[in-house]
């Protein structure tokens, strides 16, 4: 549960800083290298949505942790599934990020 909160906090922490960074920054620079792997070169675009998914499973872990009812926890299991359409964008933005959103 810790693990998660801290990686989405993490997530959300460098994609703000790459938005704010502009076209000077390391991230554009190892953008525009070839040599890098497609993966690391587009790892920016898909933090955000990462770091939502991350979120939402630290809540469900945290809520099922404290709560004792069956219901609501099945309930927290709709929303783990639920998590997985933000995964899914992640790994979308990973392969073939927004025209928008390129340096």
């Amino acid at each position: 549960m810790l693990a998660a909160a801290l990686l989405a906090i993490l997530g959300v922490v460098n994609h703000v800083r790459f938005v704010r960074s502009g076209p000077d920054s390391t991230w554009a620079a190892r953008y525009f290298d070839t040599d890098n792997p497609k993966e690391l070169r587009n790892l920016p675009f898909a933090q955000l949505p990462g770091a939502v998914m991350l979120a939402m499973w630290a809540v469900m872990l945290a809520y099922t942790r404290v709560s004792g009812q069956e219901t609501w926890d099945a309930v927290m299991g709709l929303f783990l599934f639920a998590s997985f359409v933000f995964g899914g964008v992640a790994v979308k933005r990973l392969y073939r990020p927004p025209r928008r959103a390129k340096p």
